[in-house]
């Protein structure tokens, strides 16, 4: 074997069996304590995992480099005000750990990201020709009721939500913090500007490929407020004239 390979196939095992021991260390039986409005946060989905395993359960996003993810053979019992909660598994996604995961109907995958190529959970809009992924930035669920409602009206919203959290519900709340694009699968993930000169001089050099898209911008928008559009109708006419 070549002596060169040798560091690079002990950082893979490591990898592979510390995340073997933090999903399965634990009994069939384990039960986790956690609070009703830590609950309210998690939704249904699965994660896939750097060796490709598809593992279902619920997930909390506390940042858009960490998740916290429960089994779905792990028991939930709400905490009392005497009862500490558990400390849930979490992964973050410059770890490796995890490449993409699946929560409340929508997609994410692990993406590095400009100017400092820090590694994130991009969730996927568009996935074509050219790629469209967002950066959400408040994944608080019925908590950020708080962010979106203000005052007092915003509380009574977030301990309402968490009072009748029911595992599986879809009502959410967040914020986009950013937009990226990408040409190909390993293109260069490009950050997109919102003023209309900027948004051009980043999105057209990837477009102007597509003659047929180009003719059915005659009359459109080509902008930022319509970023999702144009690059869905770019993709639609790839390969057309």
């Amino acid at each position: 074997m070549n002596s060169k390979s040798q560091p690079h196939m002990k950082a893979n095992l490591l990898s592979f069996f510390l995340l073997w021991f933090s999903l399965n260390g634990f009994s069939q039986d384990s039960v986790y304590i956690i609070s009703g409005s830590e609950l309210s946060k998690y939704r249904h989905g699965f994660i896939v995992t750097s060796e490709n395993d598809t593992l279902k359960g619920l997930i909390c996003v506390d940042s858009d480099e960490k998740i916290c993810f429960i089994k779905n053979n792990i028991k939930i019992k709400r905490s009392s005000f005497f009862k500490e909660s558990s400390d849930i598994p979490h992964f973050i996604a410059c770890e490796g750990n995890i490449k993409a995961f699946y929560r409340n109907g929508l997609n994410y995958e692990v993406h590095k990201i400009p100017p400092n190529n820090v590694a994130v959970f991009l969730n996927v809009l568009e996935y074509g020709q050219i790629h469209l992924y967002r950066l959400i930035n408040d994944y608080k669920g019925a908590n950020s009721a708080v962010n979106v409602i203000p005052g007092a009206l915003g509380l009574l919203v977030m301990l309402g939500n968490a009072a009748n959290y029911k595992e599986g519900t879809e009502e959410e709340f967040f914020d986009i913090k950013a937009y990226y694009l990408q040409k190909g699968q390993e293109g260069q993930i490009l950050y997109v500007p919102s003023s209309e000169k900027k948004y051009r001089e980043v999105v057209y050099p990837l477009v102007k490929d597509n003659p047929a898209f180009l003719k059915s911008l005659v009359g459109q928008y080509f902008d930022f407020q319509h970023l999702v559009d144009n690059i869905s109708k770019y993709n639609q006419t790839a390969g057309k004239k």
